[in-house]
């Protein structure tokens, strides 16, 4: 640091450098697990510019990592006391003045194999962020690929209608899938479930036997490996707690007395792959509702899918009180997909 006073130069603009092999110090830090080196080197690299952003989810998707993918994202231990891998835009800094102290989304990823796999989240204030921003989502790391998911509205006052893109409808929100940077192309079919929230438990009585059981960690058989510096500073990176709703969502059939239909909507992509240009910018900042479709070698390719979220069912999650929300507008759902070609969907705009 001294040295870079002396001869003027930001420290922050140094250490964002691809000296190393054509790659930042962090992206190193990252492969190597090396926990403290990576702090230390996010702490004195802010503000992070997007080539580095993208070079850190590079490292991520490289070492298959979504624990620490999700623990930069949301700037959780370690990571608290950086920016994490948030580049500055009005969704990062709507995000912080919208949550507040409140804990930051909740993503839960269970891969049943390198074809499926099963994303279950908790979306805060998902209806509040949804009418103030236009656009909210979140990311991950599934198999050996890196996912976007996104809601975006084309109300014609939200931010997203006003850049000037296409529009289905007034007042018309939606949900889109495409892949990241880095990640191989690849047919898709999901869906998108979300059931009437469970009513919370109260929270229980903090007995000193309760607080001691609830420090126990579980066995690594029940959990996804993790790299060594988070498997003893991180346990519960990958899965939360067994009660938390999250995890029971992954475990436990609803009960048959839920009277009410879960919403779900069809999400692929047909005879087409999903995949993303290699001119394509990093990352998607304003959605559009018609994606880009193209041909390479007699295969079809679409750079995302999209389903409107004001047509049937699923056109009560726009209703304050929602049912499908919990009280404060939250969004809990899961995203049960397969790597695999299927028939288009009515419901998916996908040309």
């Amino acid at each position: 640091m001294e040295t870079c006073a002396e001869h003027k130069v930001s420290l922050s603009t140094v250490l964002q450098e691809a000296f190393i092999a054509d790659h930042t110090p962090m992206y190193w830090a990252i492969v190597n697990y090396r926990q403290e080196l990576l702090v230390a080197l996010l702490v004195h690299s802010r503000p992070l510019s997007i080539q580095t952003v993208s070079d850190i989810r590079r490292a991520c998707l490289v070492t298959s990592n979504q624990a620490l993918f999700h623990a930069l994202r949301t700037c959780r231990y370690p990571f608290h006391g950086t920016d994490g891998i948030q580049a500055p835009s009005l969704r990062t800094a709507s995000d912080n003045l919208l949550l507040g102290n409140r804990p930051m989304d909740e993503i839960c990823i269970q891969q049943a194999s390198d074809q499926t796999f099963v994303v279950s989240f908790d979306i805060h204030l998902w209806q509040r962020r949804m009418k103030a921003v236009g656009q909210v989502g979140f990311e991950f790391i599934a198999s050996s690929r890196m996912w976007s998911v996104t809601f975006f509205s084309t109300d014609p006052g939200s931010p997203v209608a006003a850049s000037g893109k296409s529009r289905r409808g007034t007042n018309a929100w939606h949900v889109m899938i495409s892949l990241m940077e880095s990640s191989s192309p690849t047919f898709f079919d999901s869906r998108l479930v979300v059931d009437v929230p469970l009513p919370l438990a109260p929270e229980p009585i903090q007995t000193p036997r309760l607080r001691e059981a609830r420090s126990t960690t579980f066995p690594s058989s029940t959990r996804n490996p993790l790299p060594p510096f988070l498997e003893d500073r991180c346990p519960s990176f990958n899965l939360p707690p067994p009660t938390h709703p999250l995890r029971c969502s992954l475990s436990s059939p609803r009960s048959s007395t839920t009277t009410t239909p879960p919403i779900s909507i069809q999400l692929g992509c047909g005879n087409r792959q999903l995949g993303r240009r290699a001119s394509a910018r990093e990352p998607m900042e304003i959605p559009a509702t018609r994606p880009d479709t193209w041909s390479d070698h007699g295969q079809g390719y679409t750079n995302a899918i999209v389903a409107p979220l004001g047509e049937g069912l699923e056109s009560q999650l726009l209703y304050e009180h929602s049912r499908y929300l919990l009280p404060d507008g939250t969004l809990r759902g899961r995203l049960e997909a397969r790597l695999v070609k299927t028939e288009s969907s009515k419901d998916c705009i996908i040309c």
